[in-house]
């Protein structure tokens, strides 16, 4: 339930309630393969199984008024594998619906994709094994047409799952399954019964549409929308706080969320003793994933000390392809500029640059001071907003780069720097950068790739809408 998985949580409870109840399970029969090598041996999804139909009815639950029915199926896939599927509705496809794979008790996937029913044909007497358990007010066999056809696994969120890789796995709707229809009234519930059940925790379901050449991701979860047609939608828990981020396409719109190192380019400007500038993709970490992890070492600064003596490393990132022709493209009004950013040992500077003609250009340098994710943004810089600087950092010039439509190719970064005191000793900082974004919104433009709408949540900034699911709720992005 911690996990977002509530009423995946509420059937596997349910379903071993039924098993208490002395039902026969079906013989049938299971189709799958692995998506990749690894995780479960083909035997353990593939041939004659087990299974065993059910629907749990939850009356007068805390929280929500109207009863909760959850339809689904069982399956035992020897050796020791189980496959759990549920929905609120008797058919659906996964998400909202939701299909579980376990093997033993430390290896468990969750179902991000497929389908799955559960229909109740018809009630056939009661339980030969009563259930005495307060809130348990009913149970009676019945037979059952469900079935699933799940794929895209992937690893349940919670420590100590040694599950990997991926699998899928299906089963024909028919013949008809046993089962057990079991009742359970919170207002008699007490003990087990009423913490595993009767708490209502819902999970509203978020819907992207997309309009446009561009496409959307959304975190944690992971899943990826990448129909430009839209609707999709997840599932999470209550007020769980989902970043959807944008990736547009076109020469108005770049973008780095996974720094791959090929991507990237150094150039350092050095003062005084000057120092090293090291920038490399970490593959975890990030907000989420992937980040760019910059490290600058000061060496000891000149002696004796003296006003303005010190040792600097000014390091640019330059982003491959993150360039910008006003010639071919047309004049520049603005720029909009957005990263994510951390201190991991000791503070940065940065900035965002641009290089034209050879020349660097810098906006104004801002510090990565907290161990925290903090996003750095900017919107409507000019180019009166930038300065040049000079190889030796001896001095920062009032040139400005070219933003008019006879300005020649821009290349944009970011920058990362630091510096020791006068005569002050050497030493090492290091800092993480994720989610780098640059846009260029061109002269007489109104839109451009990245712009939001709807977006319910005042915190949204630029190329990320952070949304509060405490209901459902829909967010439109348009790319022009």
């Amino acid at each position: 339930m911690d996990s977002g998985q509530a009423q995946a949580a509420r059937a596997a409870h349910g379903a071993a309630l039924a098993l208490q109840s002395g039902a026969k399970m079906t013989a049938v029969t299971t189709t799958g393969m692995p998506l990749r090598a690894g995780a479960l041996q083909t035997a353990a999804v593939v041939g004659a199984t087990r299974a065993v139909g059910y629907q749990l009815e939850i009356r007068n639950m805390v929280g929500r008024a109207a009863p909760l029915t959850l339809h689904g199926a069982l399956a035992w896939l020897p050796p020791g594998t189980i496959a759990l599927t549920g929905s609120e509705s008797t058919e659906g496809a996964i998400p909202p619906a939701f299909g579980v794979l376990a093997k033993g008790t430390s290896q468990i996937w969750i179902a991000t994709a497929g389908r799955v029913s559960s229909t109740l044909v018809a009630d056939t007497g009661a339980c030969p094994v009563a259930i005495p358990i307060p809130g348990v007010t009913s149970c009676s066999l019945a037979t059952f047409r469900a079935g699933f056809d799940l794929t895209a696994y992937t690893p349940a969120p919670f420590p100590g799952n040694t599950a990997t890789e991926a699998q899928a796995a299906s089963l024909v709707a028919g013949p008809d399954l046993r089962g057990v229809n079991v009742t359970i009234d919170c207002a008699q519930a007490t003990g087990l019964v009423g913490k595993l059940f009767c708490n209502w925790v819902s999970q509203p379901r978020l819907t992207v549409e997309v309009t446009g050449a561009g496409s959307v991701s959304a975190t944690p979860a992971g899943q990826a929308c990448n129909s430009l047609a839209g609707p999709c939608s997840w599932t999470f828990p209550t007020g769980t706080r989902v970043a959807l981020k944008a990736t547009g396409f076109g020469p108005n719109f770049f973008f780095d969320g996974g720094f791959l190192n090929d991507d990237w380019t150094i150039q350092s400007y050095l003062k005084g003793n000057g120092g090293t500038a090291l920038g490399a993709q970490q593959t975890t970490g990030g907000d989420p994933g992937a980040l760019r992890r910059v490290t600058l070492t000061m060496n000891d600064s000149p002696t004796p000390a003296a006003p303005g003596v010190n040792s600097s490393v000014y390091s640019f990132h330059w982003k491959s392809g993150a360039v910008y022709a006003p010639s071919a493209s047309g004049a520049i009004a603005t720029l909009d500029f957005s990263q994510d950013a951390r201190s991991v040992l000791r503070t940065q500077a940065l900035s965002l640059v641009a290089k034209q003609g050879g020349e660097v250009y810098t906006t104004t340098l801002e510090l990565a001071e907290s161990s925290a994710w903090t996003r750095f943004a900017h919107s409507g810089i000019d180019a009166t907003g930038f300065a040049q600087l000079v190889p030796d950092l001896s001095t920062m010039l009032a040139n400005r780069p070219d933003f008019s439509a006879q300005g020649s190719p821009i290349q944009f970064g970011f920058m990362r720097a630091n510096s020791t005191a006068d005569g002050g000793p050497g030493y090492t900082t290091t800092g993480d950068v994720d989610n780098w974004l640059v846009i260029v919104r061109p002269v007489g433009s109104s839109t451009s790739p990245g712009d939001w709408t709807s977006c319910p949540d005042p915190s949204a900034t630029t190329n990320t809408c952070y949304v509060n699911l405490v209901q459902d709720t829909t967010v439109r992005v348009a790319f022009p």
